[in-house]
């Protein structure tokens, strides 16, 4: 969804700015500008999309079927638990970068 598609491009840029640290060559310093610029225009897109919702209805109003699903197994499981329990579970994903993102929507 588009609430996901901004949290990966805010962790695409972060990992721009770190890449443009260790960069020597003004050429390459030059194309990750214009890189981090154009990410920047997508973001402000996408939180213009967004924009006049407070977080907590950006979250389920602008995410994707599959988060909207597993935030209902995750509601499901809280509502299920005792009293007594801690509620805490793990969330397996095929890639590093999606871990990443699923942790920023979740937080």
């Amino acid at each position: 969804g588009i609430y996901g598609a901004s949290k990966c491009v805010l962790l695409h840029l972060i990992q721009l700015e770190y890449l443009k640290k260790s960069i020597d060559d003004v050429e390459t310093l030059y194309i990750l500008e214009y890189l981090i610029t154009k990410v920047i225009n997508c973001r402000k897109l996408l939180e213009d999309k967004m924009k006049g919702s407070p977080e907590k209805e950006r979250i389920y109003n602008y995410s994707s079927d599959q988060i909207q699903k597993l935030f209902k197994v995750l509601k499901d499981f809280y509502n299920n638990k005792h009293s007594d329990q801690v509620f805490c579970c793990i969330i397996f994903v095929q890639r590093r970068f999606t871990a990443k993102i699923l942790y920023q929507i979740l937080k």
